[in-house]
């Protein structure tokens, strides 16, 4: 699993899938918690586009860690999805 290299966040984990599909997504850890997939083009200033992977019930991300994965999303979003392009989409 290649790591997201636009960006990063101490404690969680910031990957690609190598055969993932579309839409272009990264997928955010917090080992041992949750693991959410981040819609690359539909994370806007006001929303972070994501679903959870798992736990499915019952889990929370941060309203913190949300606006600081939403505000790298799109600060970043051009080194993202030649990230997608290059490590997932070959």
């Amino acid at each position: 699993m290649p790591r997201v290299d636009a960006f990063s966040i101490k404690g969680i984990e910031l990957l690609f899938y190598s055969a993932d599909h579309d839409p272009a997504h990264f997928h955010v850890r917090k080992p041992g918690d949750w693991e959410i997939k981040v819609n690359i083009l539909a994370t806007t200033d006001d929303q972070l586009a994501f679903t959870f992977k798992w736990p499915r019930n019952g889990a929370t991300v941060s309203g913190r860690l949300q606006k600081e994965l939403r505000t790298q999303t799109v600060a970043h979003r051009e080194a993202l999805l030649k990230e997608w392009e290059s490590k997932v989409n070959r």
